[in-house]
């Protein structure tokens, strides 16, 4: 077998890593080492590869860790330094086999200690390599290793294994969310709250949806609302004490009726309007059931203007903020911004010169006609009626105007 010396590269190990601090380690060294031998050997290989067919590729180093421990591990389980690295080195050589040649046989050993011109030139081990090169593979010595556990190599980047339980308290607004309309959110609600009562083995209404189903899935989704955005507020009215602490809600009088939904209190229990009118569902302004409230009045209002469908949602729901709600849901509706566009105001043009500059009267004139303008000859009675017409001149500068009588304009 015969061995030829091709290419060799030395690098000097700096004092400091060019990036951090952090002084450069003996196995830090030694893996900055494997991926120049890397480089270059990946270039020989792609000059070479064009001459000769290459059959397999062979990459020795004295560094047991490297070889047998940091190349055959994950470059994830490793820091940043090694993992950058390692991936590079497979990325260059990747079909490569890594060995162990000792340090007495190491030929990289002569050039990277240090040896005089005189003695490098005569030194055997750096021109023709390691003696069992020459022989066949079955001759070579065997490689004397130690394999270490991944988590015993220096650098290796420590885990620590927790378990977090995460819990959503957002979920049944995201459900909420799905829908774009009110009244699609109530008929797929009926149709559940239909569904449950079924497995609950209760009586249920079949056929179309009723209007008490689609209100009752109205309540479902308000209840759900109310104890996401205003859970403090629910406990302090379920209280013996019943003490509001937000002062923004409590000059409002809320309390809860019947079904569990937080109502506007008020003065007019003994009046003749509706429940709704007399005590109003209490809505936040940033939730996904406000917009689609305000939403479907203002469809059904033909788009109407803010303080038609403030009057119209505030007969039956009392959102807290809520003209600046309404006005953000109107803003941003499509057809709403089309039907206010204004029609663009093309740019006028400059005036011209002798319109902006002193000239002398009558120079530069605008000149127009007027009339016709009956005009007698005479004052007498039956006297004869001529079509007279008047011509306009204006001056462009100084706007003095001139009249003169045209008999006729052919």
């Amino acid at each position: 077998m015969q061995v030829y010396f091709i290419a060799c590269k030395t690098k000097v190990a700096p004092l400091k890593s060019s990036k951090t601090d952090i002084s450069l380690t003996i196995p830090r060294l030694e893996l900055c080492a494997a991926v120049l031998l890397a480089h270059v050997l990946s270039h020989r290989l792609t000059l070479l590869s064009k001459v000769i067919t290459i059959r397999q590729v062979r990459a020795f180093s004295d560094s047991t860790i490297i070889v047998l421990s940091w190349l055959k591990s994950q470059p994830k389980d490793f820091n940043i330094f090694f993992t950058n690295r390692v991936s590079k080195i497979k990325e260059l050589l990747p079909n490569c086999e890594w060995n162990h040649v000792s340090s007495k046989e190491n030929a990289a050993d002569p050039a990277s200690r240090g040896l005089f011109p005189h003695e490098l030139i005569t030194c055997n081990l750096h021109w023709t390599g390691p003696e069992f090169l020459r022989h066949p593979e079955s001759q070579w010595p065997n490689s004397k290793h130690v394999e270490i556990p991944t988590d015993q190599l220096p650098e290796f980047k420590q885990t620590q294994e927790c378990a977090l339980f995460l819990t959503d308290t957002n979920e049944p607004e995201r459900i909420l969310q799905r829908f774009s309309s009110l009244g699609k959110m109530q008929r797929v609600l009926a149709y559940c709250l239909r569904f449950i009562n079924v497995c609950r083995r209760r009586p249920i209404e079949t056929g179309v949806l009723s209007r008490n189903e689609t209100d009752r899935a109205l309540v479902v989704a308000i209840r759900i609302t109310q104890n996401i955005h205003w859970a403090q507020l629910q406990r302090q009215l379920t209280s013996p004490s019943a003490i509001i602490t937000s002062t923004n809600l409590a000059h409002l009088s809320p309390f809860l009726d019947v079904q569990e939904v937080i109502r506007v209190g008020g003065r007019l229990h003994f009046s003749f309007f509706s429940e709704n009118s007399k005590h109003p569902v209490l809505l936040p302004k940033a939730s996904h059931l406000t917009e689609l409230v305000i939403l479907h009045y203002h469809l059904n209002l033909l788009h109407a203007g803010l303080k038609l469908t403030m009057t119209m949602i505030f007969r039956r729901f009392w959102i807290v903020s809520g003209r600046a709600a309404i006005r953000q849901v109107i803003h941003t509706c499509i057809p709403c911004v089309r039907h206010r566009a204004a029609c663009p105001q093309p740019k006028m043009a400059d005036l011209p010169a002798w319109r902006v500059q002193p000239h002398r009267p009558f120079s530069f004139v605008g000149m127009d006609y007027g009339g016709p303008f009956s005009v007698k000859e005479s004052r007498r009675r039956n006297s004869k009626t001529n079509k007279a017409y008047l011509a306009l001149f204006v001056c462009l500068s100084v706007k003095a105007v001139h009249l003169e009588i045209v008999s006729d304009i052919f």
